[in-house]
């Protein structure tokens, strides 16, 4: 479909066309986020990642005796655009959790968040925590934004997603579609059906070789993120490249 434009400008044939410049970063990868006929004007640079993120090497950390799935819980902010999400994801996340034999590693990403009440042991409140070799929890729960879903796939771990609105379910959606995890419909944000969704996430051992491929995938790719963005600029500028 094409959207007839009458102020001097060509017309597009998407809306998304409309963000495009002379030069477009897309800080992702073109299967997570993916432009039809894409010009030569887009550059993808690969996961570009908040939280000082590592990329995981081929080893997994060492598995404890007699273990437990261990969930990292990311809920985003308390409050944005769409209310008091955060809170609201954490409050039913956590009650979706508690009839689940998992450990709970809760971040907060630094915001006052008000924690429930939850089983002693088996919860840990951290403002955040480095994907690496000697952390690789088994499944991130989590509301959808594009950075976790991206450094779940680049750390390789699968994901049960619950959308807070309707860009994190566009990429939840798209995480789904790569083999990398469940998650809930908008219509279906309860308890249950939550709960479904990280089980799901744990029982299909697909979702952990698919995450596992595509992590290689990012790393065979060497993506080269903000250094990149920078060298195409300074060269379009005129500076060294």
């Amino acid at each position: 479909m094409q959207f007839s434009i009458h102020h001097g400008a060509e017309p597009v044939a998407s809306a998304e066309y409309l963000d495009m410049g002379e030069l477009t970063f897309l800080p992702s990868i073109p299967e997570f986020d993916p432009l039809e006929d894409a010009p030569s004007s887009i550059h993808y640079l690969g996961p570009v990642l908040g939280n000082q993120h590592v990329p995981l090497p081929q080893a997994d950390r060492p598995t404890p005796a007699n273990p437990v799935p261990e969930v990292f819980f990311y809920p985003g902010r308390p409050r944005d655009a769409v209310g008091a999400s955060g809170q609201a994801l954490l409050n039913l996340g956590l009650s979706a959790l508690r009839a689940l034999d998992v450990t709970v590693t809760l971040a907060t990403g630094g915001y006052d968040l008000i924690v429930p009440d939850y089983p002693e042991g088996r919860l840990e409140v951290v403002p955040w925590r480095v994907m690496s070799a000697d952390y690789k929890p088994d499944l991130i729960l989590h509301h959808g934004g594009h950075g976790t879903c991206l450094t779940a796939i680049s750390a390789g771990i699968p994901s049960a997603i619950v959308p807070t609105h309707a860009e994190r379910e566009y990429n939840a959606r798209n995480l789904a579609a790569l083999g990398c995890g469940e998650f809930v419909a908008e219509d279906q944000t309860d308890v249950r059906h939550v709960r479904r969704a990280i089980e799901s996430a744990f029982e299909n051992p697909a979702y952990a070789r698919r995450c596992a491929q595509w992590r290689q995938t990012i790393a065979a790719r060497k993506y080269e993120g903000a250094d990149l963005a920078a060298r195409i600029i300074a060269r379009t500028i005129g500076g060294s490249p």
